[in-house]
């Protein structure tokens, strides 16, 4: 097996409480959990995860007052959606979920998994070991937007101008992980930027404003200006998420202060704080139009 050694941390026992009033009904729409019982990892994996069970993102989230959620599929497990499938079954109607799948996954499995609550699948096109890429998913697309699915994609920085007339042209909604993966150095007329901001206004794409790993600043100044313009070019369109248990990262890392940082960026302004963390999901996930 074909390791790059970088071992996971586990999941802290505690986690900075909230300090803005977080609005009921809020999500993380970004989390992962490894499965309860024995379980292996795809030979590219490009990290070695900790346990993170489905009750220990469960205590995360009560700790921050988060009462809904979406649990992605880790990249190092491939297609087993093992651990995705535990979560869903463990909090029927209360989690969303996104798996990876090859094109051979058939509609009857499909259907089953929509029915304990997935509602994406994901697709990472920077040669991240363990998921499957765009050739995958032009050919999924129709398939998962018969019921109602995202495609939730990660690109590497130098892809998105050529991605551009495929994502275009995907017949399911897009979710962008990670505010596009983009460093913190390009900034909102970037070219590269403008290609994202464009999906956003006239393709109807959602982000993900999730920035700790585009820096080590919490409060980075650039991170900060791309949320805010991403909001402003599609208020509805914006969620955000823990990235827990924050696999592959050398030192610890608390949920707690992710959030009350990210309400930092907004000013703590409650009418945005409800919009990202509670209405916006719930129209996604849940899939209805909150207009």
């Amino acid at each position: 097996m074909t390791i790059v050694e970088q071992e996971s941390l586990p999941p802290p026992e505690s986690y900075t409480t909230p300090t803005f009033v977080v609005p009921g009904e809020a999500w993380d729409c970004h989390s992962h959990v490894t499965p309860r019982g024995n379980w292996a990892i795809v030979s590219d994996a490009s990290y070695v995860p900790a346990p993170a069970p489905p009750e220990k993102h469960r205590k995360m989230r009560a700790a921050l007052g988060l009462q809904r959620g979406a649990v992605i599929q880790a990249s190092v497990f491939g297609t087993d959606n093992t651990g995705v499938i535990e979560a869903l079954t463990d909090e029927p109607g209360t989690l969303r979920g996104v798996v990876v799948a090859g094109q051979s996954i058939d509609d009857a499995e499909i259907e089953r998994l929509h029915g304990i609550g997935v509602r994406g699948m994901r697709f990472i096109t920077n040669g991240l070991g363990g998921t499957v890429g765009t050739q995958a998913m032009v050919a999924l697309a129709p398939r998962i937007a018969e019921f109602g699915w995202h495609a939730e994609i990660l690109p590497g920085p130098a892809q998105w101008p050529e991605l551009l007339p495929v994502l275009e042209a995907l017949p399911c909604k897009i979710v962008i992980d990670h505010m596009g993966g983009l460093p913190p150095e390009f900034g909102i007329n970037h070219p590269t930027t403008l290609v994202i901001r464009k999906l956003l206004v006239e393709r109807g794409a959602w982000v993900k404003l999730i920035g700790y790993r585009l820096s080590d600043d919490l409060m980075d100044s650039r991170v900060i200006e791309r949320a805010r313009v991403f909001y402003g070019d599609a208020p509805g369109q914006m969620i955000w998420g823990t990235d827990w248990p924050h696999v592959g990262i050398k030192k610890p890392v608390d949920a707690g202060l992710l959030l009350n940082a990210f309400a930092r960026w907004f000013d703590n302004d409650s009418e945005v704080m409800h919009r990202v963390l509670a209405m916006n999901p719930a129209c996604l996930f849940d899939q209805y139009d909150a207009s």
